[in-house]
């Protein structure tokens, strides 16, 4: 398993950014000045946004480094959308997916959390996916899940 420090830097393509629902367009326009484009953005839940950005996770995460953004709490690139039905089935899709493309980014030496955005009008709930989920992780790699204090994830 390669370590997660070792990750592979995504291009940014899109990110999730979560911000207080109030400050959206503030949060919005940080991210325009850090990629230098104003970004095409859709509301997933309140405060949390799917929005489109050029260059890669790193250049933006660098440029934060220094002069932190205010108003956008979290951001993370988006290694995977898909499109589902929003029934029951969602979590055995998802599971389809970790388990064949994003399992050899988790590694067994480090503690995980899974997280996830679940978009207005499914079915679908964040904790059984993230349950669900979570159980395959350790089947399939042995990593301990740690909800409260996963180990983070670096993009070197």
């Amino acid at each position: 398993m390669p370590s997660s420090a070792s990750l592979p830097i995504p291009d940014c393509g899109q990110v999730i950014l979560t911000c207080e629902p109030s400050f959206t367009e503030l949060a919005l326009d940080e991210l325009e000045q850090a990629v230098g484009q104003s970004p095409a953005a859709r509301e997933l839940a309140p405060g949390v946004m799917l929005a489109d950005c050029a260059g890669s996770f790193r250049e933006l995460t660098l440029r934060w480094r220094n002069a932190p953004p205010i108003f956008i709490r979290h951001v993370c690139p988006v290694h995977l959308a898909l499109t589902l039905p929003g029934t029951d089935i969602d979590v055995h899709v998802l599971e389809q997916y970790l388990a064949g493309e994003l399992i050899s980014s988790v590694d067994a030496e480090r503690t995980f959390s899974v997280q996830c955005r679940i978009v207005l009008g499914s079915k679908t709930r964040p904790f059984d996916v993230n349950s669900h989920l979570s159980g395959v992780i350790q089947t399939l790699v042995g990593a301990q899940l740690d909800v409260r204090r996963p180990e983070p994830v670096s993009y070197t």
